[in-house]
C-alpha cells in the first residue's frame, strides 16, 4: 500500500564564570576559592612600584600552610617553578601560571607566592597554601529518614575527600531539585559546617522543605481548531487544582509532563494535523495570592490539516483491493489519522485489521 504523507519536523530546544583575585602585598600573587584564570598583574615591593621590569634567578623555593612533606613536593613540582630559573618582575607570566597550576589540583582554597628576601640579582620565593579541608562525615537534617538514605547517594561528596565551595552549591541544588520534583519548590537548605581535627570538617545539611506547590494554571496557546480544554484533557498526568477539582493532587512531575505533551502531539496528529508539534514551554512558579502555585504554559503550533488523496495497494494477490480497503477502513477524502492507520494495518481490538486478514490465511 502506498499512502504519501508528509514527513514530521522534529524540534529540539536545549558559565561557570571563574575569576582571579589577585592581591599584592610585598610581591604577592594571591588566589582564593572563586580563581580559575589567570591574568598580568603589576607587582610591587614595599610601597614602591618598579620602575621597570627586571630580571631575577630563583635562589630558592619554600612551601608553608602543608603539614605533610609529600603535600608541600607535590604543590612545589606542580607549580612549574625551579630553583635557577629567571623571571621578569613585575609581570611574569610564569608567577599566575604557577597559581593556577596549584590551585588545579582542587586541594587548595587559597594559594599565594610572595617575595621572601632578595640577594642581589636574585630572589626567594615563598609558596603560601591553605588546604580545603578533609570530610570527615555529613549528614541532614529536618527530612525523614527515606529521603536521607536517597540524598546519600545523590549528593557528590565522600568521607575522606576535599570539601571544595563548589562541590557544596552543587549538593544543595540537588537537594532543592530532589524536592522540587516532589512539589515542594520552596526548599531552603542551610550548610552547617563544623571543625574537627586534622584539618577534617562535618557538615550537615539543613533542609526546610516549605510547603508543597501545586499546578494552579494550565495555559495553552497557539492552538486554532482544537480548543484549550481538549489540550488540557490530553495533559492526563498534569492537572491544575482549581474551582471544582479543589481535590486534585495537582502535583508537578516533570517526567509525567513530557509524556503528557506527546499525549498532546498525538491528538493533533489523530485529527489531521500531522505537522502539530509544542513549540516551546515553560513552567514557574506564581508567589502571588495566598499561597504560591505552579503555572504550566504551552504554545503549540497545528500545522495544517492533511486529507487522504488516494490508497493504492501493490503485491496484494490473497485479497483484492476493496477487501484491503475495506480492512484499513480509510477512505480518500478522510482526515489523516496516522494512529488509526497503524491500528488497521498492524493490529485493532477486533483483530479485522489488514495483517490479521493474512494471518489468518497462514501468512505469518
Amino acid at each position: 500500500m502506498r499512502l504519501h504523507r508528509p514527513t514530521p519536523f522534529i524540534s529540539t530546544v536545549h558559565q561557570a564564570t571563574m575569576r582571579i583575585a589577585v592581591s599584592l602585598l610585598i610581591l604577592v600573587l594571591c588566589v582564593s576559592t572563586a580563581v580559575a584564570q589567570g591574568q598580568s598583574e603589576s607587582l610591587q615591593r614595599g610601597n614602591s612600584s618598579f620602575a621597570g621590569p627586571d630580571e631575577f634567578e630563583i635562589l630558592g623555593i619554600s612551601v608553608e600552610g602543608v603539614e605533610t612533606e609529600n603535600l608541600r613536593n607535590f604543590a612545589l613540582r606542580s607549580s612549574g617553578l625551579v630553583v635557577g630559573q629567571k623571571i621578569t618582575l613585575p609581570g611574569d607570566p610564569a608567577i599566575s601560571e604557577a597559581i593556577r597550576s596549584i590551585y588545579k589540583l582542587r586541594v587548595f582554597s587559597d594559594v599565594r607566592i610572595v617575595e621572601e628576601r632578595r640577594a642581589g640579582t636574585g630572589i626567594f620565593l615563598l609558596i603560601q597554601l591553605t588546604e580545603e579541608p578533609q570530610l570527615a562525615e555529613f549528614t541532614f537534617s529536618g527530612i525523614k529518614k527515606k529521603h536521607r538514605r536517597k540524598l546519600e547517594d545523590e549528593v557528590p561528596l565522600f568521607k575522606g575527600t576535599r570539601v571544595r565551595p563548589a562541590d557544596l552549591e552543587r549538593s544543595k541544588q540537588i537537594i532543592k531539585e530532589y524536592f522540587g520534583e516532589k512539589g515542594y519548590m520552596l526548599a531552603e537548605v542551610t550548610v552547617n559546617e563544623t571543625p574537627g581535627p586534622e584539618n577534617t570538617v562535618n557538615l550537615d545539611f539543613e533542609v526546610d522543605i516549605g510547603e508543597k506547590v501545586r499546578i494552579r494554571e494550565v495555559l495553552v496557546t497557539g492552538n486554532q481548531n482544537i480548543s484549550d480544554r481538549t489540550v488540557r484533557r490530553k495533559l492526563k498526568k498534569t492537572k491544575a487544582r482549581k474551582g471544582i477539582f479543589f481535590w486534585r493532587k495537582a502535583r508537578f512531575d516533570r517526567m509525567l509532563y513530557e509524556e503528557d505533551k506527546v499525549n498532546v502531539v498525538n491528538h493533533f496528529n489523530s485529527k489531521g494535523y500531522y505537522d502539530a508539534r509544542v513549540v516551546r514551554d515553560s513552567v514557574w512558579l506564581d508567589t502571588s495570592g495566598d499561597k504560591p502555585g505552579l503555572v504550566v504554559s504551552l504554545e503549540v503550533q497545528e500545522g495544517p490539516q492533511y486529507h487522504i488523496r488516494s490508497i493504492e495497494w501493490d503485491g496484494n494477490t490473497v485479497y483484492p483491493d476493496e477487501v484491503l480497503s475495506g480492512a484499513l477502513g480509510l477512505t480518500p477524502g478522510d482526515v489523516y489519522n496516522s494512529e488509526r492507520l497503524e491500528q488497521n494495518l498492524h493490529g485493532n481490538k477486533s483483530s479485522s485489521d489488514v495483517s490479521s486478514l493474512y494471518m489468518n490465511q497462514g501468512y505469518m
